[in-house]
């Protein structure tokens, strides 16, 4: 892709309308698609460099995503190959781009696992330290959704609970009677 984050920018703040937009999006999308061809056809294209590209890519959807076009799920899946990266630059771009998508659960349970990895990784160098502080950081953002949806869960289990507590109270109850 020839145009920079900045000239995406540029391009946008000059004509805002529909149709630029559906444009750059079109041309994100495109290249995204045609990154993966490459990567399938030729032997000794670099991984690092494919990364890289996709990145800027998926930086270039998130901004799009402001403007509200919707981010096809199939290109979530780049963000797993940002966050294995060994590159802290690329990781936080990765975890940006995790934590404004939070309605693929897949990509969210498998970057979970991701986060575990990261946390539990033992150094001192100043970029495990500050990928650290990235993972527990994004791990609050798309956290509080898995927990609002689980929390319900444990209302139901409670009332479950409760009920058949009442139950065996009655129960028993009608046992003492007898």
């Amino acid at each position: 892709m020839d145009n920079s984050f900045v000239e995406l920018i540029k391009d946008i703040k000059k004509d805002d309308s529909i149709n630029n937009l559906e444009k750059n999006y079109q041309k994100c999308v495109s290249y995204l698609k045609d990154l993966d061809k490459r990567k399938s056809n030729d032997k000794l294209f670099l991984m690092n460099s494919v990364v890289k590209e996709k990145s800027l890519v998926l930086l270039k959807l998130l901004y799009l995503q402001m403007f509200g076009k919707k981010i096809d799920k199939e290109y979530n899946f780049s963000v797993i190959q940002l966050l294995t990266c060994n590159k802290y630059f690329l990781k936080r771009r990765g975890f940006f781009f995790l934590n404004s998508i939070s309605d693929n659960d897949d990509i969210i349970f498998l970057s979970i696992n991701l986060f575990k990895k990261e946390l539990y990784k033992d150094s001192i160098n100043s970029i495990d330290q500050n990928t650290k502080g990235t993972v527990l950081s994004s791990l609050s953002n798309i956290g509080t959704k898995i927990i609002k949806e689980n929390i319900n869960i444990f209302k139901n289990m409670n009332t479950i609970n409760t009920n058949n507590v009442n139950t065996i109270n009655t129960n028993n109850e009608h046992n003492q009677h007898k």
